[in-house]
């Protein structure tokens, strides 16, 4: 039996979750708009990567005039209480990594070819892996930390099923 006002609550955060993901839209759209003149992108390009920013600056907004709540509300808190999870998590992370491109690999699916340019190969590589790092934190913040969040009203099963689809969808390419 569900407690009394669960249906109102959830549909709340139906609601709560269109506005956020339409503010990115908008937000990613209007900055797409004014940048992609300028570079030499597709619209559609520019608006993928603009939806990165945008999601960050949708959740800030939204932590701090829809939930009236920090950082710490999405679990961006207590650094000794969560360091032993963030090290499992990177753990987990590298190990499906290396299981993967492993697998890959053995199919034939990617192959290795080293770069004559070692410098260049480390120079590209120390520069992205900060973004790289920034990146995969701020989608943990944005999937794990708020939708998830918001979505374990609905029940644990349907949390975690959906902010998994709305991630893969995310990062399907086109």
């Amino acid at each position: 039996m569900k407690p009394a006002g669960a249906d109102r609550q959830f549909g709340r955060v139906v609601v709560q979750l269109l506005a956020f993901v339409l503010t990115i839209v908008l937000i990613a759209g209007a900055v797409s708009a004014a940048v992609a003149p300028w570079v030499e992108l597709t619209w559609w390009k520019v608006f993928r990567r603009c939806v990165s920013m945008a999601s960050v600056a949708t959740l800030l907004l939204f932590l701090r005039r829809v939930h009236r709540q920090g950082p710490a509300w999405i679990g961006l808190g207590n650094w000794r209480a969560g360091r032993r999870q963030l090290l499992q998590g990177v753990g987990l992370a590298v190990v499906a990594v290396a299981l993967l491109g492993g697998a890959y690999l053995a199919a034939g699916v990617w192959a290795i070819r080293i770069h004559p340019d070692h410098a260049r190969v480390w120079r590209v590589l120390l520069l992205a892996a900060p973004s790289m790092v920034l990146v995969g934190f701020l989608e943990e913040a944005v999937f794990r930390g708020y939708l998830l969040r918001q979505l374990l009203i609905g029940g644990r099963a349907l949390a975690i099923l959906a902010t998994s689809l709305a991630y893969a969808l995310v990062h399907l390419r086109s």
